[in-house]
């Protein structure tokens, strides 16, 4: 497949017996984009994300990811790869603290990772790049901070500073602002904004919340009963009939 996408699906299909909750996706993301894929509850968006990530097999299609045909790689063999995957339901190390969270990711990151004790050196060089994480999700401050005391806004930023220090291409955010009132809302923006911004990354994300899609992504695909429906830059995505009657409504006029 071409290079000049580092993640693209040909054709993928998934069922669960008579429902189909994937149906012939073809989607093309080019290295450094920002795609936001939206759609109504059961439109596929999850499940996805769960056949690119390697949690689901296809039932039918083409996964490639830098090139290469990874539609039957393992879900490992894709981390390795270079992808990263933040879920629905915060996935931390409770009883450590921030900061061993995010060392912990940067250390199985490392050639040293199987080394039972490092020299100073490797050790400081580990938890220096653990601190650059912690301050691009803005939790530096609480790094000594048991994981399990953060509030539930802190947690999600904290597992993105994980998914950060696996230093993978393509991050998977699966609705990263899911189960936040309206006040801590802002402050993942903000973060996913940074990360934009400042990281060589391209990122995917699902999410439901419609004034933070279109300010932060570069394209949009819609997803309704499986399929997608359309896919193009927000204002494009804003105008489409099609979406319009099948998700957004009038809230795309707004």
């Amino acid at each position: 497949m071409s290079e000049e996408y580092l993640l693209q699906t040909l054709d993928l299909t998934k069922s669960f017996g008579s429902q189909v909750a994937v149906n012939k996706v073809n989607l093309n993301i080019k290295k450094g984009e920002f795609v936001s894929i939206i759609g109504p509850n059961g439109a596929g968006k999850t499940t996805f994300f769960n056949l690119v990530s390697g949690a689901f097999k296809p039932d039918g299609g083409k996964i490639y990811f830098k090139g290469q045909d990874i539609t039957r790689t393992k879900e490992f063999k894709r981390v390795q790869m270079g992808m990263a995957r933040c879920f629905q339901i915060t996935n931390v190390f409770p009883h450590i603290s921030v900061l061993e969270n995010v060392r912990l990711a940067v250390q199985a990151k490392s050639k040293n990772r199987y080394q039972l004790f490092m020299n100073a050196d490797k050790l400081n060089d580990l938890r220096a790049y653990a601190y650059y994480c912690l301050e691009m999700v803005q939790l530096k401050t609480l790094a000594s901070h048991l994981a399990v005391n953060l509030t539930h806004a802190n947690q999600r930023k904290l597992e993105i500073a994980i998914q950060l220090a696996s230093q993978g291409e393509l991050l998977l955010l699966d609705e990263p602002t899911a189960g936040m009132s309206a006040e801590e809302v802002p402050a993942i923006i903000e973060v996913v904004k940074e990360i934009k911004e400042k990281e060589e990354k391209t990122i995917v994300m699902v999410e439901h919340k419609l004034n933070i899609v279109l300010s932060l992504s570069d394209h949009i695909a819609v997803m309704n009963y499986g399929a997608l429906i359309a896919y193009g830059a927000p204002q494009k995505i804003k105008e489409n009939r099609d979406v319009q009657n099948a998700y957004l409504g009038k809230e795309v006029g707004a």
